[in-house]
């Protein structure tokens, strides 16, 4: 169990969800072959659960499932603030999964397709953030 224990996701989300789904097969979907090809069948122990996902959040994208409702990887967005959270290989204790690659995938060649490149207000990054807090002191 992570730090942040079993009420983790419904604080972050602020919906009553939960993500135990201990032992369930992935395949992965049309996007999932589409957007992440290092994605292949696994066995998930904590999903998103469609069902659970509530307004304001929303599923955006499916890259693997059970075909029953149980997602993972996946990523689901907030349509009051924009923010999105994403998921892969939630599985304890198994590093040989290819987490790293398929979070570059999910970022690299859906996200930038969906939101284009992004433009960086240098005033609001933390470095320059931090360094007008001090100098104020």
């Amino acid at each position: 169990m992570s730090e942040t224990g079993e009420q983790g996701l419904k604080n972050i989300m602020d919906i009553n969800a939960d993500m135990w789904s201990d032992g369930t097969a992935i395949k992965p979907t049309k996007d999932g072959k589409k957007y992440t090809p290092t994605l292949k069948a696994f066995t998930s122990a904590r999903t998103f659960k469609e069902a659970q996902i509530d307004d304001p959040w929303e599923v955006e994208v499916v890259f693997g499932d059970n075909g029953k409702g149980f997602l993972d990887p996946a990523i689901v967005h907030d349509t009051e603030t924009d923010g999105r959270i994403g998921i892969a290989y939630q599985v304890p204790g198994d590093d040989a999964l290819p987490r790293g690659e398929v979070f570059t995938e999910m970022i690299d060649n859906f996200l930038f397709e969906v939101l284009g490149p992004q433009s960086v207000d240098p005033n609001k990054k933390v470095t320059t953030t931090w360094a007008q807090i001090k100098s104020d002191y």
